[in-house]
């Protein structure tokens, strides 16, 4: 079997990059001898029968309550700090020389500098290099993303096409639109869609409220994931509030570039007077719970994000509809697999209004054979068979 490297900085941080390297794990430790390098100072919970190599780098100083204190340049602060981090983890990685010519080497998360380290160093050793580009951002007004972002060009424009095999993306429409801002060849450009699998399955709606002391009565909306800036929270609250059916919104997820504090004040706000708050790292099985017991996915994600989510994804599991703002691959996806609805960002009060028709015509069973499609297509098992197709197939470039 060929030698599977995954350098992953962001695994011992738990969420949803976790839970994809475990399930990548568990699908392909027949086809590949996969080895880990884990950004940690401690143990954490490995994937089983994989090689896990620990790199002394402490992940926790990039915790988010520790940002929180710099208010709106909390996310800035945080980046910044990743930069230096995720330099030192790269070039302890390449420091251990147990990469070597014509294994297949996965890059998952990285920044420009760490991407220039690995670039440099992986050319000289000429493994089979891989990319995965899970976040895009293709259009922006924030000129310090602008400035990163040309940075990552160069790197990549400079160094990428002599170094990978190829890039994995989440979606058609990154595919499509990946080409206009990289200079790579679009036939080493591969699309997996965001597969997610979690311990727990779904479980009767009905049951799942009695163990969240929920009523059955009750219209609820789902917001799960990270509390971030780019998510646009504050349309969830103030969409939640305006739509006239009142339902009860479901908000789980642990505190990132916003803080329970600043949420608290914008439910405040908007004279939000349903809801249920859980701000904490959630258990697996209390996701199932709150995917089981709700009604629609709610996801007012900004309009320049082009990528993938896991929340969305998961959801799939669930076959939890879900309404997303209409734009890159999320609104795509939505809207191309027919499993809920699509916000327009350019009109007041759409995502409202998008709750108030989805309630209005109980659409929930409507979309129910869409995702049991979906979710047999895009499942890992599928998920799996490409990956040994692209990292078994590809040629190194020697």
């Amino acid at each position: 079997m060929k030698n599977l490297h995954l350098i992953v900085f962001a695994y011992a941080d738990r969420g949803h990059t976790k839970e994809y390297v475990t399930n990548f794990c568990t699908h392909l430790q027949d086809k590949f001898n996969i080895t880990i390098y884990i950004a940690s100072t401690k143990p954490v919970e490995e994937p089983k029968n994989v090689e896990c190599v620990y790199i002394d780098t402490d992940i926790t100083k990039l915790k988010a309550e520790k940002f929180l204190k710099y208010g709106k340049l909390s996310n800035l602060a945080k980046n910044i700090a990743k930069q230096g981090l995720i330099v030192k983890y790269c070039r302890k990685v390449l420091s251990l020389k147990k990469i070597h010519k014509n294994d297949v080497v996965y890059i998952m998360d990285y920044t420009a500098p760490s991407l220039y380290v690995l670039f440099k160093g992986l050319s000289k050793i000429k493994p089979k290099v891989f990319l995965w580009i899970h976040s895009a951002r293709f259009k922006s007004t924030d000129i310090i993303y602008s400035i990163y972002k040309k940075a990552v060009q160069a790197v990549f424009n400079v160094y990428g096409s002599k170094t990978l095999a190829g890039i994995v993306v989440n979606g058609d429409y990154i595919k499509e639109k990946l080409p206009e801002h990289l200079s790579f060849d679009p036939k080493k450009i591969h699309i997996i869609q965001y597969p997610s699998e979690i311990g727990y399955s779904k479980i009767d709606k009905k049951l799942a409220r009695e163990r969240l002391d929920l009523a059955l009565s009750e219209d609820i909306v789902l917001f799960f994931g990270g509390l971030r800036t780019d998510k646009n929270i504050e349309e969830v609250v103030k969409s939640t509030s305006n739509a006239k059916n009142k339902p009860l919104l479901i908000v789980a997820g642990s505190e990132s570039t916003v803080s329970k504090q600043q949420l608290l004040e914008w439910l405040k706000k908007h004279n939000h007077q349903n809801y249920f708050l859980d701000i904490s790292y959630v258990s697996e099985e209390k996701m199932a719970l709150y995917y089981s017991a709700s009604d629609v996915l709610l996801l007012t994600y900004g309009a320049e994000s082009a990528s993938q989510s896991g929340p969305l994804s998961l959801a799939r599991e669930f076959l939890l509809p879900a309404i997303v703002t209409d734009t890159g691959e999320i609104g795509y996806y939505i809207k191309s697999n027919a499993i809920g609805l699509v916000s327009s960002p350019s009109l007041e009060n759409d995502f409202a209004k998008k709750i108030e028709s989805f309630f209005d015509k109980s659409l929930s069973e409507k979309f129910r054979p869409a995702l049991n499609k979906a979710k047999e297509k895009f499942s890992w098992d599928n998920a799996a068979k490409k990956y040994e197709t692209i990292f078994g197939n590809s040629n190194s470039l020697n």
